[in-house]
């Protein structure tokens, strides 16, 4: 059938059409012009489509706009969870990299001195997980500490586990620490083993906590096996006993007496009011009792005991005198890791024909090692194409020493010899405080009627 009806009309009838009131052909025309136009049966589906309710309405608009506000809410929570974490990260990673924290002495193998009024420290870490981060230096009454920070490797920035930083002093400089560690005093280098049982002095012997940090220190079970002790306070001459739990036959009394000894002057030594020290063991048929009294260690050292205690560079001089090195000095000794080296960089307006170097050690201050470079030709500089000359001090150089070697006592003087064949002394007595497989640099300078080495 044609469909003539106008849009017009149709919409006239729509009404009727969508109640089911129009009779049968009024409801085929309407439904002919409604297949093809869409205006009006678009207008058909709203008017079979009824209108909600006002209330219906309302709450659905409220139930759009809450969900609409929870989708936010849940945005802006994960941005801000989000923006937290990147924070958290970012203060991580400038903490752990850039502004890193006090790193513990015991990982640190370090030495200082005082160069032409400046404090120099130099050294490494021990660990490959830390990097050099900075030194911050305090000072007072003459003690200036230094305080290493350390980093995580990064590869973003350099990292080293080299320690080279310098500060100058605002007045005179009698000793220099790394936190509580002494490494230097009155221009002697101090070994990190002596430094660490100086730091256990104290002034009672009633004190069991230091009393006991003063003989883990000194290697006392290490040495002579496990023990007790026993303190007499009630009176003085206060005393220490220390009760040996392994048996010492009679045949061995002689061998252990020189330990006795030495550590009894150590303790006699870093306790102020300590006025004996008693050792008790079982030889296998009694019980011994060996006593060192104050009065019996200043015979024994040659001076008031007490005096030893005075500073750390005296009581290195005891351990050393008391031979005790060997003993309290165990976790830096051979066997070594690697060859040391040291570098040698000319700054010298002059040529330079022939540079010796000769290894001392402190305990008898001999000359056990020595090694020199020349120019091949005797003619021309001998840094004139290289920057630097090296000397390696080797394990098997060491082994001709009668005694373990502790390498922070090892000192070297330099002998340089111009182009005019005259020989100087461009150093003497420096101590690096080398520890195995060390690599360090110094320079050769000119001062006109000589060299020197900084």
């Amino acid at each position: 059938m044609k469909n003539n009806l106008s849009c017009e009309i149709v919409r006239d009838l729509l009404p009727s059409y969508v109640e089911g009131l129009a009779s049968q052909t009024t409801n085929e025309a309407v439904e002919a012009h409604l297949a093809e136009c869409t205006d009006c049966s678009d207008m058909a589906m709203r008017m079979k489509s009824p209108e909600p309710e006002p209330e219906q309405q309302r709450r659905r608009a409220e139930i759009d706009y809450l969900k609409g506000i929870k989708r936010h809410n849940w945005a802006r929570i994960a941005e801000t969870a989000v923006l937290v974490a990147v924070l958290v990260f970012a203060l991580f990673w400038i903490r752990s990299h850039l502004v890193g924290r006090e790193a513990d002495d015991r990982f640190i193998s370090c030495g200082a001195s005082l160069v032409d009024e400046t404090v120099v420290l130099s050294g490494q870490f021990l660990t490959d997980g830390m990097a050099f981060g900075g030194v911050s230096w305090t000072e007072e009454a003459g003690i200036v500490t230094a305080r290493v920070k350390w980093v995580e490797p990064s590869v973003l920035f350099f990292s080293a586990r080299e320690i080279n930083a310098r500060y100058t002093p605002q007045g005179d400089v009698r000793q220099i620490r790394l936190g509580n560690r002494i490494l230097w005093e009155e221009g002697v280098s101090i070994n990190p083993s002596i430094s660490r049982i100086y730091e256990t002095a104290h002034a009672y012997v009633g004190d069991v906590t230091a009393d006991v940090a003063l003989a883990n220190a000194l290697g006392i079970g290490d040495r002579l096996g496990p023990f007790t002790n026993e303190l007499q306070t009630t009176e003085e001459p206060y005393g220490w006993t220390i009760c040996l739990e392994e048996e010492y036959p009679l045949a061995r009394k002689e061998q252990i007496r020189p330990y006795l000894e030495g550590y009894s002057c150590a303790m006699l030594a870093l306790v102020d009011n300590l006025g004996y020290v008693s050792w008790e063991y079982d030889s296998g048929q009694q019980t011994e009792v060996y006593t060192v009294t104050a009065q019996m260690a200043g015979e024994l050292t040659g001076a008031d005991i007490k005096s030893w205690g005075g500073s750390a560079t005296a009581f290195q001089e005891l351990v050393q005198l008391l031979d005790l090195g060997n003993t309290v000095t165990q976790g830096h000794q051979l066997p070594m890791n690697g060859d040391t080296r040291i570098e040698i960089i000319s700054e010298s307006r002059r040529p330079v024909l022939a540079v010796e170097i000769c290894y001392r050690y402190t305990p008898d201050g001999e000359i056990f090692q020595s090694g020199g470079v020349c120019n091949a030709d005797g003619e021309s500089d001998l840094f004139g194409t290289e920057k630097q000359v090296t000397f390696d001090l080797r394990t098997e150089d060491l082994e001709q020493l009668s005694s373990p070697v502790d390498m922070a006592q090892i000192s070297f003087d330099l002998y340089v010899t111009d182009m005019e064949g005259k020989e100087h002394l461009a150093a003497e007595n420096i101590c690096p405080q080398l520890q195995p497989g060390w690599s360090c640099s110094y320079t050769l300078i000119d001062e006109g009627d000589g060299f020197a080495l900084r």
